[in-house]
This record gives structure tokens, C-alpha cells and sequence, in this order.
């Protein structure tokens, strides 16, 4: 039951809010996240909540990918900022090294391994060289 409830995604919206601390998360990473002019990838972004708590998505490209159309239609609603497209994280629609940092926040352990494998080794066509690649958690 509760599964079918956070498939709408003003609610699972509001679950993510409710129950995750991402100010924590943007304090362990600040080193890669207290950045300008950067490239972001986020992939598994859901409705956006998470990514717009941690990156700055008005000083930085960000683009949120998700799997879920119906969780991208509300982040492209209720996001001024960033770009949310539905896609596959197994098969990225970016160039080779296109991104300075991506990340997977709260995503990998939705996944089998054999999907979380292909997921990073897309990661590690479309991140530049330089760039920085962390689980969150």
C-alpha cells in the first residue's frame, strides 16, 4: 500500500522531504557540491527535491535523469531550475565526457547489481576524466 502511494509523486515529493536530511548530505560532499559553473548529472533525481537541496542548479548545469516519466513531468513542474528528462541510466543519451560530477543520491541499493554496473560504467563514459563520481549513500 505504501508503495502505491508513493507512486504519486506530490507524495513521494513530500516523503523525501519529510524523512531524508539532505543538508547532511550536501555537508559531506561540499567539497564537490560548493561549486559554480559545473556540469551535474543526477541520475535516479525523482521528482528533484534532493538535487535542488543539495547542488546549486542556478550557478551550475544541472540535469536530473529518472526512469519514472510520471516523477519527471512534476520535478519539470515544480523545479525553476535544472533540467529533468526521463532516461535510462544504462543507456545515457550524453556525450563522452560531458559532465564534471554525477551522482547517484540514495539510488544504488534500488538496483541489481548487474543495473548498478552498467548505470556506473555509462558514468564513466559521460564524466570528464577530471570529474568526481561519489555514492552519496
Amino acid at each position: 500500500m505504501l508503495s502505491d502511494l508513493l507512486n504519486a509523486p506530490a507524495l513521494f515529493d513530500l516523503q523525501q522531504k519529510v524523512c531524508n536530511n539532505y543538508t547532511n548530505v550536501k555537508l559531506e560532499f561540499a567539497d564537490y557540491v560548493e561549486n559554480e559553473g559545473l556540469r551535474i548529472l543526477d541520475v535516479g533525481c525523482s521528482t528533484g527535491v534532493c538535487g535542488q537541496a543539495i547542488f546549486d542548479t542556478t550557478s551550475n548545469d544541472y540535469t536530473g535523469i529518472d526512469i519514472t516519466s510520471r516523477y519527471i513531468a512534476y520535478a519539470n513542474k515544480a523545479n525553476r531550475h535544472g533540467k529533468y528528462l526521463v532516461m535510462d541510466g544504462r543507456k545515457l543519451d550524453f556525450a563522452d565526457d560531458e559532465f564534471d560530477l554525477v551522482s547517484f543520491i540514495g539510488v544504488l541499493h534500488h538496483m541489481d547489481d548487474a543495473t548498478a554496473k552498467a548505470c556506473l560504467e555509462e558514468v564513466h563514459r559521460v564524466i570528464k576524466p577530471s570529474g568526481e563520481s561519489r555514492d552519496a549513500y
